[in-house]
């Protein structure tokens, strides 16, 4: 019975160590490797007996590491497991490139690898998606290459441009800088020649105005003389004013004719007489009146011939006068009226090119400070980015078109979207401010992203705030050689 009760004992024990030595093995199995989760630049620290957190300092056995316990501050234990919120777990994503995730993603049902190594758990069964993603991958980097290729080139072209393109704009900005004096010296000619005509045109003028009244004060004489001749006009005590005044008239248009001494004189004027003279000359004809009849036949005779020499006079004055006023047209017709035509399609003619050249100083200044604000503008390294000075690119969108000038303007429709201000680093942006402004927010701007490409285009307009815009640039200019070369490492590495 004994013998019996012993073997049943024995056999309870070996069952019960079998079962502990089976449990045990599971549990070695199901825990996870210290170096699960950890990126290949760590791996150096997860090897050994120790494991010292890499934010404390503080050192603790390999087996804590990925138990499940967050014993590190920093959570540099606990790659492969989310048991702590601030550490992170790497993605292997064989055939694809590896990725770090949180490790809160770890197990948590969503397969954020490519490969499903954040879900060992088995909670969820994850697809491997690396090869399609590998392949993906692989085309664009090969169209990256492709892009860069290609945009090199047409950089080197860009290049070789804008040194012709420099070199004609220094030319140009000479040959403004020599134009500017002579224009200068022109105008100011000019202008001085247009204030002598225009002295000599009032020198006319006031010459012929004088003329005009001449030639109606002969006008006048004339008609008074014919009238006294008539016996039609004033009493004879205005006669001797009269007759002073034709001669000096006469003699002015002599003088004016250049007719010789002979032709013309200036009748001295006639001195008033004494007073007491006249009273006795006038007591004598009273005394005449009572002569002999004979003496009153004789004055009526003298009367008679008087009137036979007025009539001979009047024909002679009226033949002097006639010859006067038709000199006087002949001068104003066939002499001042050719001059004054002459002169007034002189200063025309003046005007008109001082117009011209005040036209060609304005044109020649706007040149010469838009040559020398382009000479000083960055454009960028071996000055690759001057070819695109004065070239837009438009974008058009279901509402409107946009339009891009590097270096000067952009527009939404007609709409200005503002100037342009200055680069970004390494020419990665353009800014372009002070455009019509909002209503009811700020002026509107325009923010470039510029990259590599192998076209000069503009795409991807978006307004990610009120009034303030953003576009991406694609030019060859910002293609570079090392960015090409770390894109064909890429492709050349196997992961």
């Amino acid at each position: 019975m004994k013998l019996l009760f012993s073997l049943f004992i024995i056999i309870v024990a070996f069952i019960a160590v079998s079962q502990c030595t089976k449990d045990s093995g599971n549990n070695n199995k199901n825990k996870l490797s210290p170096q699960f989760g950890v990126p290949p630049e760590k791996l150096e620290y997860y090897k050994g007996e120790t494991f010292t957190c890499f934010g404390s300092g503080k050192t603790i056995p390999i087996d804590y590491v990925n138990d499940d316990y967050c014993d590190c501050p920093d959570g540099s234990d606990e790659p492969g497991t989310s048991a702590c919120s601030n550490g992170q777990f790497y993605c292997k994503n064989k055939g694809y490139k590896g990725q770090l995730i949180s490790s809160i993603l770890v197990n948590d049902g969503i397969c954020d690898c490519c490969d499903g190594s954040d879900e060992q758990s088995g909670l969820i069964k994850c697809q491997d998606s690396c090869a399609e993603l590998s392949k993906e991958m692989r085309k664009a980097r090969e169209e990256a290459i492709q892009k860069y290729t290609t945009g090199l080139k047409i950089k080197e072209e860009m290049i070789n441009e804008a040194v012709e393109i420099l070199k004609t704009k220094k030319e140009e900005l000479e040959k403004s800088r020599k134009e500017h004096e002579p224009l200068k010296q022109t105008i100011k000619e000019l202008e001085v020649a247009k204030e002598a005509l225009e002295a000599k045109k009032k020198e006319r003028e006031e010459q012929l105005e004088a003329e005009r009244k001449l030639k109606e004060q002969i006008e006048r004489q004339q008609n008074e003389t014919e009238q006294a001749a008539n016996g039609d006009t004033q009493d004879k005590t205005a006669q001797p004013e009269e007759t002073n005044t034709n001669n000096r008239t006469i003699y002015f248009w002599c003088r004016w004719r250049n007719w010789n001494d002979t032709k013309c004189y200036q009748p001295k004027p006639k001195e008033p007489e004494d007073p007491q003279l006249e009273e006795t000359k006038n007591g004598k004809i009273h005394h005449r009146r009572h002569l002999h009849f004979i003496y009153t036949h004789l004055i009526i005779f003298c009367f008679y011939y008087f009137l036979f020499c007025l009539k001979i006079v009047k024909a002679t004055l009226l033949d002097t006068l006639q010859e006067m006023v038709s000199a006087a047209v002949d001068v104003i017709s066939q002499y001042l009226p050719q001059s004054k035509i002459s002169e007034l399609s002189k200063i025309e003619e003046i005007d008109r090119e001082l117009r011209e050249k005040n036209r060609q100083l304005r044109d020649n200044i706007e040149q010469t400070e838009k040559l020398e604000k382009l000479l000083i503008t960055d454009m960028g390294p071996d000055n690759v980015f001057l070819p695109l000075y004065g070239r837009c690119f438009d974008a058009p969108t279901k509402d409107y078109t946009y339009t891009m000038c590097p270096f000067e303007n952009s527009k939404q429709g007609h709409t200005s979207l503002g100037r342009f201000e200055e680069w970004g680093p390494n020419h990665s942006s353009m800014s372009f401010t002070n455009g019509v402004q909002c209503w009811g927010g700020p002026k509107r701007s325009l923010k470039v992203q510029v990259e590599c490409g192998s076209e000069n285009k503009i795409y991807d307009v978006q307004e990610p705030s009120k009034c303030e815009y953003s576009m991406k640039f694609s030019t060859p200019a910002l293609c570079d050689k090392e960015h090409l070369l770390v894109l064909q490492l890429e492709d050349d590495h196997q992961f």
